[in-house]
């Protein structure tokens, strides 16, 4: 579970990584997940809802997947006011302590994500900005430790895969994903499958369940 001191303060823009033959997008979603949204503006405490996509140009049975997200005050992900979002291959940590989740999609190109939006207290400006890493993984030997999409339940206590494969998401819980030598054949195809985005500045207005990132 994330430190106590690092809890959210928690709004988007569209990302677009060409990457090899492979097209990355990052978009903020309405409500409905029917277009891309032109709002920038959340309240604390409300849901975004977040898309990955990727178009593979003729490259059959790839799925995509969100190895890790942080969000950051300023542009630059090195930056030391960080807050981790998804870690270790598909873990989606802030589902420990907030309503945040992966959700069932509609493609094997298409990822979504709500998240709950979130303040840094320590900074002035009330500006968020999500980075992530996406990638793709042979869609008929995934999820597995190192390609899935895992939320924490808070009602069981257990990591839980939207595909139902929980074995994958134990893992997470120590976050020890893909140290296990059995998954080595399952590794990520090549590098060139993977690429970085960036959403925001997404402004984020206090009230409404004060979740503010002591960082």
């Amino acid at each position: 579970m994330p430190p106590a001191d690092l809890r959210p303060h928690r709004r988007p823009q569209t990302a677009l990584v060409l990457h090899g033959l492979l097209d990355f997008s990052f978009s903020l979603m309405t409500d409905d997940w029917s277009a891309a949204s032109d709002s920038r503006t959340f309240r604390l405490g409300q849901m975004m809802n977040l898309q990955a996509s990727v178009k593979l140009y003729g490259h059959a049975h790839l799925r995509l997947f969100v190895d890790h997200c942080v969000a950051t005050p300023g542009t630059g992900g090195g930056l030391d006011s960080r807050y981790t979002i998804v870690d270790d291959f598909g873990c989606l940590v802030d589902s420990q302590v907030s309503s945040s989740g992966f959700l069932a999609t509609p493609s094997d190109s298409v990822v979504r994500l709500r998240i709950q939006t979130f303040r840094f207290t320590h900074q002035t400006s009330d500006q968020v900005f999500i980075h992530c890493v996406l990638k793709v993984a042979d869609a008929d030997k995934s999820p597995y430790d190192l390609a899935k999409s895992c939320n924490y339940n808070t009602h069981t206590e257990r990591w839980e895969e939207l595909d139902g494969e929980e074995d994958v998401c134990r893992c997470c819980k120590t976050l020890s994903c893909g140290r296990s030598k059995r998954h080595s054949r399952h590794a990520p195809l090549v590098q060139s499958d993977a690429g970085e985005v960036v959403i925001g500045p997404l402004s984020i207005l206090p009230e409404e369940g004060d979740r503010s990132l002591t960082h």
